[in-house]
């Protein structure tokens, strides 16, 4: 079982407070529904400060978005309540979509308004004259909630997500130097998993999440905005380059130990000084002479032409070298953020992978599903059918970024149905009780502590936050109470029913979703592999690298998932990322070269093109003619004297080392279109009979 610390006592006791001030507001201005601010509070509430002022600005635009469009859409279809019940089916569709797309704190404006529609227009669909008063009440309360929620968040006890982005780079540079020390300085015979440098992909995209929160609640932070942006490109590179060491050392100590033994030198003189750059850069002096030794074990040219494995040392010398640098560099950024230092430089975004058909597929669902709440609604004539419609928009809305949405929303709706269990105690048997104001927060405060506090134990999270918002919504608080046993009832199996049938369509519509997200991941760095060999402009090498570990932190959520092997996935993809750089790297040394060695990179890039074209239809061919080319290629550039060719050879060789390491990989086909729907009628009918479709 897991126990709440003292932050989380801290963060239960500001949220409830936070929807009492906006209850008791509302109940000052004479809101028609002041239980809305309240619930309101409950979901905009984050352990962070800067969470909350991230998203409130989001939040409060994707409302009036909502009340605007969903007034539009009444009024346009006036007379049509079927074509009003689609429009707004179809808005909540897109917002999913986009909000699927984007990875910000934009995301909430447009889920926001997405759901915000609904909430608005369902209710005043019989009376479609009453949506400006509705769409102006509506925003007015939830507008409130958002201010109150920041108010109290920000100013009472505020827990800064800055102090902890702080350390959690500090560990970060922690782990990534015992990784250095691990991969040049172990033994020979040490075994090759004992560090794993996922967490250190996984520590990087977690920076990354903090940061955009981080800005908001710490003045230093958003005065070295640019440092933090330059830092996180420093990181990426270093782990380009511990990937790529670590590969050409595990081949050359199985392959070659003798060329290892040339660096035997320089291990001392390597972990001395990143041990002494714990801190803050290295002096000058220091750093150059290990840059001096480190140049001093570089093998001469004429001898990489007839040596394929000493091309291999080269590349691996040139690797520390860079990493010297870079380490340095990201040193001093680092510095630069802990001092608040202001850098007069645009700051540096990060790239991310987007999955256009995953989102279409999840807008698609949302709006299914919401037509057929619909068609009950109106087809039965249920007067609570319309909230149906509206809990099924929002666990859609909810649960789009999931994987599998099913799960998470029957975990909503066993929260939903305690929810309401909860609210039928307090409506029945406390509420007519009650006299005052004071004695209904007294009233409350037993349970929603109880609730507030779980909902801070991420464990607990996904249970306690639908129990939260449903006992609120079924309290219905309001200036006069009403106690009608029948329309609660109808109200509480109405969110039921919508959660339920939305857990049931996305169950049949999104399943094996993991299992297909991850070959859509792969799929997706296949074709910008191809990109990358046909020079593509678009795809410079600093958003290359970082839409590839973005991709990689994406497979490492999903190991275990699935019959694959998603570890082996995790490798080919980290793989991925060095024969990136160096197709990059060969495309920008082609020019000037004589013609035969052009045209022998010619026919690299066009193979490398064609096998990764989502057009392939035989990948074993292709794979095969890869390898062919490259070999071809560096036979080629191998009969120059030019000194300016030995690049071209070690990025060469490189490739083809990396390619031949992970054949599983690198020859498998992408994840088009049709292979998706194939992989989705596979998983029906796995579902229906127990058998995998050939």
């Amino acid at each position: 079982m897991t126990l709440p610390n003292r932050h989380q006592y801290i963060f239960a006791v500001k949220t409830f407070g936070a929807a009492l001030l906006a209850l008791y507001l509302a109940f000052a201005f004479d809101l028609p529904r002041p239980s809305w601010s309240m619930l309101t509070v409950f979901i905009v509430s984050q352990p962070f400060a800067g969470m909350v002022a991230s998203k409130a600005v989001y939040r409060v635009a994707g409302t009036i978005t909502g009340a605007v469009v969903s007034s539009f859409i009444l009024i346009g279809f006036a007379d049509a309540p079927e074509l009003q019940a689609l429009a707004l089916a179809v808005w909540v569709g897109l917002c999913i979509y986009v909000a699927c797309l984007e990875r910000s704190p934009r995301t909430y404006a447009f889920l926001l308004s997405g759901y915000t529609a609904v909430f608005i227009g369902f209710p005043t669909i019989a009376a479609p004259t009453g949506i400006f008063d509705a769409a102006i009440a509506r925003s007015e309360e939830i507008i409130l909630a958002i201010l109150c929620a920041t108010l109290i968040h920000t100013i009472v006890l505020p827990q800064r997500a800055g102090p902890v982005l702080s350390s959690m780079i500090d560990r970060w540079f922690a782990d990534a130097a015992r990784w250095v020390e691990y991969v040049v300085g172990r033994p020979d015979d040490d075994a090759r998993c004992a560090f794993d440098h996922r967490r250190l992909v996984a520590g990087s995209g977690d920076i990354e999440r903090l940061r955009v929160h981080a800005l908001y609640d710490t003045p230093e932070l958003r005065r070295s905005a640019a440092a933090i942006g330059r830092l996180q490109t420093h990181m990426l590179s270093i782990l380009s380059l511990l990937l790529a060491v670590e590969d050409r050392l595990t081949i050359l100590r199985r392959e070659r130990p003798d060329l290892v033994e040339r660096l035997r030198g320089i291990h001392g003189d390597f972990i001395a000084w990143l041990r002494a750059t714990a801190q803050e850069p290295a002096c000058p002096a220091e750093s150059a002479a290990l840059l001096a030794s480190i140049d001093a074990t570089r093998p001469p040219g004429p001898s990489l032409r007839a040596d394929p494995q000493l091309r291999l040392f080269a590349a691996l010398v040139e690797r520390l070298r860079d990493l010297v640098l870079v380490w340095n560099q990201s040193l001093a950024a680092r510095n630069d953020v802990k001092s608040g230092r202001p850098l007069r430089e645009a700051v540096q975004q990060r790239t991310f992978h987007a999955d256009y058909l995953m989102a279409a597929f999840s807008g698609l669902a949302a709006v299914i599903v919401i037509c057929i709440c619909c068609a009950f609604w109106i087809g039965t004539a249920w007067p609570d059918g319309y909230t149906a419609a509206m809990m099924a928009a929002v666990g859609c809305s909810l649960g789009a970024t999931f994987d599998d949405p099913a799960a998470f929303l029957v975990k909503f709706l066993q929260g939903t149905v305690i929810g309401t269990t909860i609210a039928a105690l307090y409506v029945f048997g406390v509420l007519p009780a009650l006299s005052g104001f004071d004695m209904l927060a007294l009233a409350l405060a037993p349970v929603f502590l109880v609730l507030c506090t779980m909902m801070a134990i991420p464990a607990y999270t996904p249970l306690a936050l639908p129990m939260l918002l449903t006992t609120a919504a079924m309290m219905n608080i309001e200036n006069r109470m009403t106690y009608d046993f029948a329309a609660f009832m109808n109200s509480g199996v109405a969110q039921v029913l919508g959660i339920a049938l939305a857990a049931a369509v996305l169950a049949v519509a999104r399943a094996s979703g993991a299992e297909l997200t991850i070959r859509r991941i792969t799929g997706a760095i296949h074709r910008d592999l191809g990109r990358l060999a046909r020079g593509d402009r678009k795809l410079t090498r600093e958003s290359f690298e970082s839409v590839m570990l973005d991709r990689v932190e994406g497979l490492m959520q999903r190991r275990g998932v699935g019959d694959g092997d998603t570890d082996a996935l995790i490798d080919g993809a980290l793989a991925s990322v060095r024969v990136g750089l160096n197709i990059a790297a060969l495309r920008s040394q082609v020019h000037g070269l004589p013609r035969n060695e052009t045209r022998a990179l010619a026919r690299v890039f066009a193979t490398i093109a064609t096998h990764f074209s989502s057009a392939n239809a035989d990948h074993d061919t292709t794979y095969a003619a890869m390898g062919v080319a490259i070999d071809e290629a560096m036979a080629e550039v191998a009969k120059a004297v030019a000194e300016e060719t030995t690049p071209i050879l070690i990025g060469l060789s490189g490739l083809s080392q990396i390619m031949l390491g992970h054949p599983d990989f690198f020859r498998a086909p992408p994840a088009t279109g049709v292979s998706l729907a194939k992989s989705w009628v596979g998983s029906r009918i796995y579902k229906v009979t127990g058998t995998r479709a050939a």
